[in-house]
């Protein structure tokens, strides 16, 4: 850390990635994911990929997108199946336990869109672990106006897997 960062106060990254991989290894790795998880049961029996997939920066009054929302909904759409459109997007349906979500999207600029995907009835047991605070990310955010970081902690892939990975003890 620098003097000035010093003097400012700024901290360094707690926990810097420790196995850098690639956007598209990345991506990969959430749809392995999104696989296994239909294996074991579904998306939607999972607080952890819920918690990522409902992060909508309109809720937070701000002009972002997170990587992993983005990655986790792009691969998890193949598990839902596509009614009617409904107020701001569509309604999707999951093929397994028939919860049901609603799919959004927007550009704000050029370079920021976002995609949410929010539960609206979920019927799915609950056999993931619990969401916690902060949120890991590995991919991370882009746009104008970024969410409080203290809200968010940066991980390594492998950890980020884990934690959407991991089962109710």
């Amino acid at each position: 850390m620098g003097l000035l960062d010093r003097l400012l106060g700024k901290n360094k990254q707690e926990n810097p990635p420790v196995h850098p991989v690639s956007k598209e290894e990345f991506s990969e790795m959430i749809r392995q994911t999104i696989a296994w998880y239909q294996e074991v049961a579904c998306p939607c029996a999972f607080p952890r990929f819920i918690q990522y997939t409902r992060i909508d920066c309109v809720d937070w009054g701000k002009s972002f997108s997170m990587y992993e929302t983005e990655m986790i909904i792009a691969h998890a759409l193949t598990f839902y199946i596509k009614g009617n459109e409904q107020g701001e997007g569509a309604i999707y349906s999951c093929k397994k336990c028939s919860s049901t979500f609603q799919f959004g999207w927007s550009d704000f600029s050029i370079h920021v869109s976002r995609s949410y995907f929010k539960p609206l009835q979920l019927n799915a047991t609950q056999v993931g672990a619990d969401a916690q605070t902060p949120i890991p990310y590995y991919g991370g955010f882009s746009g104008h106006a970024l969410p409080d970081q203290q809200l968010f902690r940066h991980v390594d892939a492998p950890a980020f897997i884990t934690y959407i990975r991991a089962l109710k003890s």
